[in-house]
Order: C-alpha cells, then structure tokens, then sequence
C-alpha cells in the first residue's frame, strides 16, 4: 500500500459516517460516491480552498486534539468559509487528558470561531488505547450541555 493509498484510506474511513449524515440532512444520494468530504488539520498545512472547494461538498476541520487548540483550525474555518464550503469541526479525543476538560475546551474553541457549522460536530475516537464507555459518556454528555447553553 503506498501513502497515497494510506491518505485515501484515512479520509475515507474519517469522513464516511459524515457523508453519511449529510446525505441524510441535505437529502443527496446514498452511496460513497454521492458526496465528497475531506478530514484537515494542521498536518496538511496550508490548504489551498479556491481549488479544494471544487472537488468537494464538505469539510471536517479540527478544531482540537485532547486539551490543545489545532494550530490551523482558526485559518482553515475562516478560509473554507470564503469559498462557500459546508463544513463542520471534529475534536481528536485523547485517553490522557480529562473528558470533561477536553469538552469544554473543544465547545469553546468551536464557539470562538463563530459557530456556524453546517451539520453536527464529530468526535474522532481512535481505539487505541481502548476507551472505557463511561468515559465517552461524559465526554458526549458534557459537550452537548455545553453546546445548548
């Protein structure tokens, strides 16, 4: 597998359940190839969004990664809003930090950037550690109380 095929793989596996919910919300086709979506962060340095916002229907941006802010998430909302992107913020959950400090901190930096998403925030979990249920919970729960206040 070569790293272009890995990136391919990435995005996809990240954005599936997100093109899956926006198909529902805006009502498009069914299937991987009725929407295109792209998963960004700082690892892909700057973005050029002018020739990004005709290949794609929405973005994923990060926003933030256990109790740290992404260096670019500021900059890739503001410039994909520029070009008319939909687009929403996920959060790199970390097992190391505290759920409720990663929470509040991810609900904060969203609502700093003006809070205009486009569908529902997303919670990337990966499975290594694994993490204990009722710690997700807590994560889940207290960004939602916070996202209603």
């Amino acid at each position: 597998m070569t790293d272009q095929d890995r990136r391919e793989l990435k995005t996809s596996v990240h954005t599936a359940p997100v093109r899956r919910a926006w198909n529902r919300i805006t009502g498009a086709g069914v299937g991987p190839a009725s929407s295109r979506g792209v998963d960004v962060s700082r690892w892909q340095g700057t973005i050029a969004w002018d020739v990004m916002s005709v290949g794609i229907d929405f973005a994923v941006i990060r926003a933030s990664n256990g109790l740290n802010t992404d260096d670019r998430f500021h900059v890739n909302w503001t410039e994909s809003a520029q070009y008319d992107i939909r687009r929403s913020a996920y959060h790199a959950f970390s097992p190391n930090n505290d759920p409720t400090g990663q929470a509040t901190h991810f609900v904060n930096t969203v609502k700093a950037s003006g809070g205009d998403w486009d569908f529902p925030l997303v919670l990337d979990v990966e499975l290594r550690p694994i993490v204990p249920a009722d710690v997700l919970d807590c994560l889940l729960d207290r960004k939602s109380t916070r996202l209603n206040s």
